[in-house]
């Protein structure tokens, strides 16, 4: 998203697609710009795989498993 607000305003300015596109590729190499999609990729595939977890041995045994007490349910 971040990308397509600054590629807009260059591509409206130079009035060309592709030279607005490499102008920008070119310009944006800061690694907070990269170190974000890959922070959001790390957070999916961790709740993908505790959710995948929490489905194959049951709520109780993972909560018993990282918090380390039984949980107890109300009837």
């Amino acid at each position: 998203m971040h990308y397509m607000e600054h590629f807009v305003s260059i591509w409206w300015r130079m009035g060309d697609f592709p030279a607005a596109n490499h102008h920008l590729s070119s310009e944006i190499v800061g690694p907070c710009f990269s170190a974000i999609p890959l922070w959001l990729l790390v957070l999916i595939l961790a709740y993908c795989a505790s959710r995948k977890l929490v489905r194959g041995v049951g709520r109780d045994k993972v909560t018993q498993m990282f918090f380390g007490s039984p949980v107890l349910r109300r009837s």
